[in-house]
């Protein structure tokens, strides 16, 4: 049954993801107003986005502080050192954008009663919304190095009860329930969602059928999982603008908020979709035809509310720590340092054992680690033909895949875009992440809209040279920060960005901005938002980068 025939034939899922997403739920375009000059730019700043927008970190969503860490015996430094489970929300690239521009502290970002953002409420030992993915003692994880909060479960009560909309204090999701808040990221938000969603598209937080007992019954799961994030996240976000019945995108509550700046960061789920689906998603944009027509309806109806707009295109996702390329880099041990590569990793966890790093790895035991990694590497190649490495192009694991592997499973030739991505989908995959990116500068060109080159400047990262490479590798040379796993830019789900990963990008909409309409906004410093050094910035330094 294929998920189109499925939607069709079953109301209560067709009345949740076809009528949430239909054009029904459209923003209609107002009264053409004014463009805000000057100093009026900042006066109302919103963020329309994903999870990027919304400060995703390491695979949950936190804005409490002071939420008790789990057993110390499971995690270790250096969050360990920080005493809470660490919240996500007042590191996002948005809330320095934000606090910069208005001139608040991290601490007033953090505070229900001043803070700009929907702050999620934390549970003790288990954090917010996600399963927050925080470095672990590998006795308690079996060698992985990393791992969920111990007990945590994406469908605990504070999981299960964001799919119902509250806005009681007493039931809420948020730390501040009433309060006006702009940052409008709602995590796994595709681009077309941010138009017509309004309301949540799945109509719970567990599997419909757990275990499915029929092909149909599992494709039916499949469905939901591809709608879950967005609806999970959706009331948390919207509760104030949206209520049952109400209709209002995120697209409408962000021109109800009068704003006179808008940055909108969108089209990672819909590459992201587009990969974990293998390719099959229904519903997303992966032309550069659709993409510029959404993106393009965004802004001009940000515009004739009055609003400036900044748009930001997506990096290259393939390249970012969540997903391993399986060969031997090119360059060597030397390359594990600024990509991320299976052996790389696997050489990390085999060698923890023996002491052994990068600086060691040419002596014994260190060394006969390495050729043992790349070893392992060439037989997974020949174990698993369906990988199908052809000519320069090679095959990647996701981090599903690799703690699969790690723990013993094996690889099926049914998983790919879940567990492992194939030489000849990661082409395709390319292409899709290119036609996005075409799209969204053809919108930014069109309307006039200022651009944010996200591509450039983690390509350059990726890239070990140029300006942005030394950039990044100069918040503390030789330790921090890279596109390695580990390397200090991304959090341990290997897609999100850790504070320092999040200040680079910020500083990036700050440029933007002030070129583009004679803002003054103060740079932003990743080496600040590494070190902890108060302010906009966090009062310690970041747990997901090296020190």
């Amino acid at each position: 049954m294929k998920f189109a025939q499925i939607v069709k034939t079953l109301a209560f899922l067709s009345a949740a993801s076809l009528v949430a997403c239909s054009t029904k739920g459209g923003p209609a375009v107002p009264a053409s107003k004014s463009v805000a000059t000057g100093t009026a730019v900042t006066q109302t700043i919103v963020g329309l986005g994903d999870s990027l927008t919304a400060g995703e970190q390491s695979d949950g969503l936190l804005g409490q502080t002071g939420v008790a860490l789990p057993d110390s015996t499971t995690v270790f430094s250096p969050i360990a050192a920080i005493g809470m489970i660490p919240p996500t929300q007042e590191n996002g690239w948005f809330s320095l954008f934000y606090s910069d521009a208005k001139s608040m502290t991290w601490d007033e970002q953090a505070t229900g009663s001043t803070s700009a953002l929907p702050l999620i409420v934390g549970i003790a030992d288990q954090g917010g919304l996600g399963t927050q993915i925080l470095p672990a003692n590998t006795a308690y994880t079996g060698g992985v190095p990393f791992y969920t909060i111990p007990g945590d479960s994406s469908c605990d009560t504070l999981n299960t009860d964001a799919y119902t909309y509250s806005n009681d204090a007493s039931t809420t999701i948020r730390v501040n329930p009433t309060s006006t808040t702009y940052d409008l990221g709602i995590p796994s938000l595709t681009l077309h969602e941010a138009i017509a969603m309004y309301q949540p598209t799945s109509p719970q937080c567990s599997e419909l059928y757990n275990p499915p007992t029929s092909t149909a019954e599992a494709e039916i799961d499949a469905l939901q999982s591809l709608v879950g994030g967005e609806s999970e996240y959706f009331y948390p976000v919207m509760e104030k603008y949206s209520p049952p019945g109400s209709e209002v995108t995120p697209l409408q509550a962000a021109v109800a908020l009068h704003p006179t700046l808008t940055t909108v960061w969108l089209g990672a789920n819909d590459m992201l979709k587009y990969i974990f689906s293998g390719g099959t998603a229904p519903g997303l944009d992966t032309t550069e035809a659709l993409v510029k027509a959404d993106m393009t309806t965004i802004i001009n109806t940000l515009k004739s509310a009055g609003s400036n707009v900044i748009v930001a295109d997506l990096p290259d996702v393939i390249e970012a720590p969540q997903f391993q390329e399986v060969g031997i880099p090119p360059d060597g041990i030397a390359q594990c340092e600024i990509q991320t590569w299976l052996p790389c990793l696997i050489y990390e966890v085999a060698g923890a054992t023996y002491g052994c790093n990068y600086s060691n790895s040419g002596t014994s035991p260190c060394s006969t680690v390495w050729a043992d990694a790349e070893g392992e590497t060439e037989l997974l190649e020949s174990d698993y033909s369906f990988l199908d490495p052809s000519g320069s192009q090679n095959a990647f694991l996701t981090e599903t895949g690799l703690i699969s592997l790690l723990e013993g499973a094996t690889l099926t030739a049914s998983e790919n875009g879940t567990d492992y991505v194939t030489a000849s989908f990661a082409t395709q995959v390319q292409a899709v992440n290119t036609a996005i990116n075409d799209g969204i500068e053809a919108a930014a060109t069109a309307t006039g809209a200022a651009y944010v080159p996200v591509d450039q400047i983690f390509g350059g990262i990726y890239s070990g040279s140029g300006t942005y490479f030394d950039e990044a590798a100069s918040v503390d040379p030789g330790v921090c920060c890279t596109l390695a796993f580990g390397g200090g830019l991304v959090t341990f789900d290997g897609l999100h960005p850790s504070d320092t990963g999040y200040a680079l990008i910020a500083n990036a909409f700050v440029s933007a901005a002030n070129a583009k309409f004679g803002t003054s906004l103060t740079a932003i410093s990743p080496s600040s938002a590494w070190s902890g050094a108060g302010g906009i910035y966090a009062p310690y330094p970041d747990p997901y980068a090296p020190h």
